[in-house]
C-alpha cells in the first residue's frame, strides 16, 4: 500500500434527511442527520452511497403502490425528494460522503 494511499482519510456516509410543511402559511424545515456507514476510501463511500440511494428509491417507489398520488424525483448527486400529492410538504433524503473528522450536525 502506497503513503498516499494509507494517508487518505476515511469516509463516513450521511444522509440528510429534511421534511418541509407549510402550516398556517408558515414553512417549517426539520432536518436531522443520519450516520450510515464510515469506509476507508471515497470509492468505497461514493459506491456505498449509491447502493442506498437506489435502496430508499425502491423503498419510496414501493410506498408508491399505496399513495398513487405520490411523487418522486431523483437528482444526479443522490438526492431524493419526495411530495404526497397536492399537500404542500416534501422529504427529502440527500446523501454526503464527508472525511471522517467532518461532522454536519456541529455546523
Amino acid at each position: 500500500m502506497s503513503s498516499a494511499a494509507s494517508a487518505e482519510p476515511a469516509r463516513v456516509l450521511w444522509e440528510q434527511v429534511q421534511v418541509m410543511e407549510i402550516k398556517n402559511g408558515a414553512l417549517s424545515e426539520n432536518s436531522e442527520w443520519k450516520l450510515l456507514e464510515v469506509t476507508p476510501t471515497a470509492e468505497q463511500c461514493t459506491e456505498a452511497e449509491k447502493q442506498v440511494f437506489e435502496v430508499r428509491k425502491n423503498d419510496y417507489t414501493a410506498l408508491k403502490n399505496s399513495f398513487p398520488q405520490m411523487q418522486i424525483c431523483t437528482t444526479p448527486d443522490n438526492s431524493i425528494t419526495v411530495r404526497l400529492g397536492l399537500e404542500p410538504s416534501l422529504l427529502s433524503s440527500i446523501f454526503y460522503c464527508l472525511p471522517d473528522k467532518m461532522d454536519p450536525r456541529k455546523r
